[in-house]
């Protein structure tokens, strides 16, 4: 009796990715069959191990997330050139606790109550209080006091 294993045949998939900003370094490339990644590099070429019928998720966090199924078309083509679209997160508010902040510099400004600013006086040194002479009032205070 024999029996006939059949091991499935795998290869290396080369690849581009592309978008229309340009920006392509660093995209994940899942093979979610087999549980292995890789990275683009920064031109967006990668190279990945696959098999007929594995599965490809390509993802970044500013791209919409592809699933590529590895068809025999796929397979069997030296080089794939993969397009993602910009995947932009529009938020309708954002509020900044604790001070409530709108974002307009000029509004928020007069409404908040910020601490004085850090300096000798606020931080209670001694001495904080004595004017810094000029060049010219120290050389008369030595001239005056007969240091010459």
């Amino acid at each position: 009796m024999h029996s006939f294993c059949q091991s499935q045949e795998s290869k290396d998939l080369k690849g581009k990715v592309t978008t229309d900003e340009g920006d392509v370094s660093g995209v994940v490339i899942q093979n979610i069959t087999s549980r292995h990644a890789v990275i683009t590099d920064m031109n967006g070429n990668f190279s990945i191990q696959v098999q007929l019928n594995d599965t490809l998720v390509f993802s970044a966090v500013h791209f919409k997330r592809k699933i590529l199924p590895v068809n025999e078309v796929i397979f069997n083509t030296n080089f794939i050139t993969v397009p993602l679209e910009e995947f932009v997160n529009e938020l309708r508010e954002v509020v900044v606790r604790p001070y409530d902040l709108s974002g307009d510099l000029n509004q928020d400004v007069s409404t908040l109550d910020l601490p004085k600013d850090v300096g000798a006086e606020t931080l209670g040194l001694p001495n904080a209080n004595v004017k810094v002479i000029t060049q010219s009032e120290r050389k008369l205070q030595e001239a005056s006091s007969g240091m010459y």
